[in-house]
């Protein structure tokens, strides 16, 4: 936010009183400025050290043009007199090119874990490689709203407040270290002075700063950099990975890493690749952060670099809300007042708070962002319109299907189309209509597009075959397509032509009857005749253009009257019972018939950590009448329906378990949705003994088909699978989430005396203490869910349910500024209170703790399970410590996370 106006002219025909700062609150104004104007510190002191970093390199490249010869001054900078603007005017005598590091334009992001201190015991470090912090600067960064940015438009700062802005997260103080021409200082900062640290026994030098006091430095061969560190407290820990993850995905030079408590430093890879870039917008690959429109601020239109400042307020700008993860690039607003007192507007855009932590809707603003969507809205028309330029013919509806139809789900689609169906949100599609080429056929349903032909989805299901009729393309796999020449489809070449894994073809074929020749034949009005024929010779024409495209414009398309079969797959398919070939109902039409309704349940692969969904198709009545609790979502709901069916998975039985005939990939699944026939079972579903579970469902269904879930007060929406909120605000965790939180907090707190306990000698000598240690472990190896493999977008829903422990910790230590502020980070509202884990089960934790520190020394002795020739002697011993310390272990009741199923007879545990 560059070229800024720091005065403001007012017009008046005398001289007044001069403001001025008093004497007095010259701290308050100082505390002000420095922490309490920031309302979220942690997201603020992560974007304002950051994009102070990436102005120090960007510094470093427009230095280097201008002395190299390849810029001049003018390109980059205006001057500007006057005490606020005489820092920001271009000095070349700062910069010496031998100690510029040109190689390394990276910006480092560094968090420190230490789990053995308290406190402020993390540290987070800053590091840029640009020009350094030597000569005035030294003095000057450390003031109040010194700043170099304010005469160019490259950078990000201009205030000269964000420097400082590590003293908002609570710390006492934050470290600077710097090289700058060969020489390193470095200075603590706290609130109202900064201390040197090189003593001037260490030092080769000094300089004198304006109040006598002198800098000591050492010599350095370093290229110039700038070390910004301070320290931060553990249950923060979260909070800045998401200030990282949420604001900089769009700045590409930054490097993110971790060192944990062992010493490892691994790399964090959160930054976005970028999909789609225009002058008005940019699309990344898919974000968890936001699913709207939201404001990327730039230093210049079209940058592809910018800080994500959040979601659009359409409320502010009186318009309809619009949806996709698009970011609408818009610099801020850049203008300062002549002579003359006429503002110069240098650069148009958004205006933003001094601690720029949120955009100034006001009319520059509003008027600016209206403009940039508008923009935004015809360049996404015009991306789409060339995006659908297709050669082959199958690949173009392919194509248009994914893009037009704004699918929900980005599975298995390339990332263009990813980026594509997220822009694509952003206009109305309807109005676009794509042309294949110059032949004339448009992109629709392929009934009205596909003149003169029927097209059918064929499926085996075990020896049988399905025909669909298509009503849209969505429903398609159009990877293996198939054109027919008169005459019908072959039951043989169909059950060929589905053997092995790939079960399903699409069928083209011609219609049969030409119903136009039999109105031309029955009319006997001459002008009607014309006019029939002539859309007879259309119809004709346009068939044919299809027919040729089919043939000739698509490597997808396989002619379906060549396929030949040999005489020993015939004789196979020959023995298959015939049966008499009628029509088949469409499955809408058997679902209407029927009175029923199209869900998705979940099943995991037998071998593989990998679920997948498959159809079921209940009865309406059994929705609308169903008992058993049941939730459901939509597509967009996947994540959280996915991340449930884990939850339960270690719960729930597996469909062998109960006996049902459902074999093969269905057997070692657990059951997650039992009143419906899955779709895609050769087997019927039945029990071999009539049993009942107490487990709940999960399914996933239309949106247009929530109607009948809604009427049911037993089926309720995913979110309330994870948690409730009360009137007053506060949350509640369900049974599922609670349970599961509390297994996982559980497991991450345990100590070594755990895994003691299963021993054989301490369950005879510490009963209580082993039989509670082997309730807990079961109730942790049900209720919590291993990570691996997790894709991005689930580990972040994971990372915010865990976020409730430690909220729950900050609730209830009463802290309520802490609970706030913490409260806005993870829930932008109030939330007064949450109920998220059982803190009776995890107090076990402490006792277990105090065993371990009593007895703990005896623990590595007699503990080889291969001699146990001094078992007898060594538990001797511990079982009289144990009992001199006189070690209490609580009878509390650990809930058994298994569900059960019962006989209906007798209704006892089976």
């Amino acid at each position: 936010m560059s070229i800024k106006t720091i005065g403001q002219q007012t017009q008046s025909n005398t001289k007044g009183l001069e403001k001025i700062i008093n004497k007095g609150a010259e701290r308050l104004v100082i505390d002000v400025l420095q922490s309490t104007q920031y309302s979220t510190p942690i997201p603020s002191t992560i974007r304002e050290l950051v994009t102070n970093a990436c102005d120090s390199q960007r510094e470093k490249e427009i230095a280097v043009e201008i002395l190299t010869g390849k810029a001049q001054v003018s390109d980059y900078f205006i001057t500007r007199k006057g005490d606020e603007y005489e820092d920001s005017n271009f000095d070349p005598s700062y910069y010496d090119l031998k100690h510029l590091d040109l190689e390394n334009n990276k910006v480092r992001v560094n968090y420190l874990e230490n789990d053995e201190g308290t406190g402020y015991c993390d540290t987070v470090e800053i590091i840029d490689y640009g020009v350094g912090i030597g000569e005035r600067r030294l003095e000057g960064m450390l003031e109040l709203g010194y700043s170099t940015k304010r005469n160019t438009a490259e950078n990000f700062g201009a205030f000269g407040l964000g420097s400082k802005i590590a003293l908002s997260t609570g710390v006492s103080h934050y470290t600077i270290e710097t090289a700058h021409n060969g020489k390193l200082f470095k200075m603590n900062c706290h609130p109202y002075k900064t201390d040197f640290l090189i003593s001037k026994w260490d030092a080769d030098g000094d300089i004198t700063l304006s109040n006598g006091e002198k800098a000591y430095y050492k010599n350095v061969t370093d290229k110039n950099y700038t070390k910004i560190s301070f320290g931060s407290k553990k249950h923060n820990r979260r909070a800045f990975d998401n200030a990282v993850r949420e604001q900089l995905s769009y700045i590409n030079n930054v490097d993110y890493f971790t060192q944990y408590s062992s010493g490892t430093m691994v790399p964090n890879y959160f930054n976005k690749e970028i999909l789609i870039n225009t002058p008005s917008c940019i699309v990344s690959e898919g974000s968890s952060w936001y699913v709207k429109p939201h404001i990327v601020i730039v230093k210049n239109p079209g940058d592809t670099i910018g800080i994500n400042y959040g979601t659009i307020d359409f409320r502010e700008l009186e318009m309809e809300d619009l949806h996709g993860n698009i970011g609408i690039k818009c610099p801020m607003r850049q203008s300062y007042i002549d002579d003359n007192g006429v503002e110069i507007v240098l650069q148009d855009g958004v205006d933003v708070t001094p601690s720029r932590e949120k955009v100034i809707w006001n009319d520059n603003t509003k008027r600016y962002v209206q403009g940039m969507l508008e923009q935004a809205a015809k360049e996404a028309s015009e991306i789409i319109q060339e995006a659908l330029k297709e050669d082959d013919f199958v690949k173009w509806i392919k194509l248009c299907t994914n893009i037009l139809y704004k699918n929900t789900s980005s599975d298995g689609l390339s990332n263009d189309l990813v980026g594509m169906s997220q822009i694509a949100k952003m206009v109305d599609t309807s109005k676009i209509r794509p042309m294949f080429k110059d032949s004339g056929i448009r992109f629709a349903g392929p009934k009205k597009m596909m003149t003169g032909y029927r097209v059918r989805y064929i499926k085996r299901v075990g020896n049988t075959i399905q025909r669909t009729e298509l009503d849209d393309w969505t429903s398609a796999d159009l990877s293996r397509v198939y054109v027919a020449d008169e005459g019908g489809a072959s039951k043989t070449k169909d059950l060929y032509l589905t053997m092995g894994d790939a079960n399903t073809f699409v069928l083209i074929s011609p219609l049969g009857t030409d119903y136009l020749a039999d109105e031309i034949w029955k009319e006997t009005r001459p002008e009607i005749v014309v006019k029939l024929k002539a859309e007879k010779a259309k119809y004709e024409s346009r068939k044919q253009t299809i027919s040729e495209l089919l043939e000739t414009q698509s490597a997808s398309v396989h002619d379906y009257s060549s396929v030949e079969i040999s005489e020993d797959v015939l004789k196979t398919l020959n023995s298959i019972e015939e049966r008499e070939e009628t029509r088949t109902l469409t499955p809408a039409e058997q679902r209407k018939l029927q009175q029923k309704t199209v869900m998705y349940s979940l099943r995991k692969k037998m071998r593989d950590d990998v679920w997948v969904w498959d159809k079921v198709e209940p009865k309406i009545e059994t929705v609308l009448n169903s008992t058993i609790p049941t939730f459901y979502g939509s597509t967009e709901d996947a994540v959280k329906i996915k991340y449930a069916a884990r939850m339960l998975e270690s719960r729930v039985p597996k469909w062998l378990d109960i006996g049902t005939s459902i074999y093969g990939e269905w057997e070692r699944s657990p059951i997650l949705f039992r009143e419906a026939v899955p779709s895609n079972t050769d087997e019927a579903y039945k029990f071999k003994t009539e049993k009942e579970l107490d487990s709940p469902q999960i399914v996933r269904i239309a949106t247009n088909n929530f109607k009948y879930a809604e009427k049911n007060p037993n089926w309720k929406h995913i979110d309330e699978f994870y948690f409730t909120t009360e009137e007053d605000g506060s949350i509640v965790a369900s049974e599922y989430l609670k349970a599961h939180l509390t297994a996982t907090h559980l497991h991450n707190k345990r100590s070594e005396i755990w895994t003691w306990l299963s021993r054989r000698p301490a369950k005879s000598f510490f009963g209580p203490a082993s039989d509670i240690y082997n309730k807990l472990d079961n109730y942790i190896r049900r209720g919590r869910v291993i990570t691996h493999g997790l894709d991005r977008e689930t580990i972040e829903f994971v990372r915010y349910l865990n976020s409730f422990i430690e909220y729950q910790d900050i609730c209830d230590s009463g802290d309520v500024s802490l609970r706030q502020q913490k409260s806005r980070e993870l829930f932008v509202v109030d939330v007064p209170s949450i109920d998220a884990y059982d803190k009776d089960l995890f107090s076990m934790c402490g006792v277990f703790d105090d065993l371990s520190e009593h007895i703990g020394y005896f623990m590595s002795f007699g503990t080889d399970s291969n001699n146990t020739s001094h078992y007898d002697e060594i538990y001797k011993i511990i079982f009289d410590s144990y009992n001199k310390f006189d070690i209490e272990v609580p009878e509390i009741e650990v809930p058994d996370l298994r569900f059960k199923f019962y006989t209906s007879e007798a209704n006892t545990d089976s």
